[in-house]
């Protein structure tokens, strides 16, 4: 199964404003590439910070969209499950959607998501597994994953060695901000070496491709 991720950066590595969480750091132009990349994907995994920032459907948008294509799946990953019932994120007829929660919180997240999802547990003691979670998907047969944040579950799968390559946009801004989310989040240093695959200038922002040395595929 093919890993990989798509974020946009500020220069000191934001990716959000916790204040205005839902402000994109990117131009138009950012979020046309984002779409390109969404195009490889059979299934968009978010954190639960990432879905209550943004609380619709990751979806492939644009007229040439193919009519036999399905959307990719939705996958959150909370081990809390503290959702709210009534986004819109729900009702889309036209998403599968899954939810990754530890088996303390299965209960609540299964009452939660009704029918609206598929629930799995997959991890203990207030974490979840993230290579349980990637087995499950492959289990269910899904090839190609994308991880569009936040942080925290960035941080998480990349302590597992699953993420392959990364696509990240700097843009030009300066965020600041010791509560604000970075790319990648965690108490402890990774020292993940990445090889630069390709980088792109366009205006103001800079578009880069990494490979992610020493990963694994589930």
């Amino acid at each position: 199964m093919k890993t990989f991720s798509n974020l946009a950066i500020s220069l000191d590595g934001r990716i959000a404003d916790q204040s205005s969480p839902s402000q994109a750091l990117g131009t138009p132009l950012d979020r046309q590439t984002m779409q390109l990349i969404r195009r490889k994907a059979d299934a968009i995994i978010v954190g639960s910070g990432t879905i209550r920032a943004f609380p619709k459907s990751m979806k492939l948008k644009g007229k040439k969209l193919p009519t036999h294509r399905k959307q990719p799946a939705n996958v959150i990953v909370s081990a809390r499950v503290d959702f709210d019932p009534n986004w819109d994120f729900w009702r889309d007829p036209e998403v599968l959607r899954i939810v990754f929660t530890t088996r303390e919180s299965l209960a609540k997240a299964v009452e939660l998501c009704a029918d609206r999802a598929l629930v799995f547990a997959a991890g203990e003691k207030g974490e979840v597994d993230m290579l349980r979670v990637f087995q499950k998907l492959k289990e269910l047969n899904f090839r190609n994953v994308l991880v569009e944040g936040g942080g925290g579950l960035m941080a998480s799968v990349m302590k597992e060695k699953l993420l392959q390559e990364l696509y990240v946009t700097v843009t030009p801004w300066i965020l600041g901000g010791a509560n604000n989310p970075s790319l990648v989040m965690g108490d402890k240093a990774l020292w993940q070496k990445l090889e630069l695959v390709s980088s792109k200038k366009v205006k103001n922002e800079i578009y880069t491709h990494y490979r992610v040395k020493g990963a694994r595929r589930v």
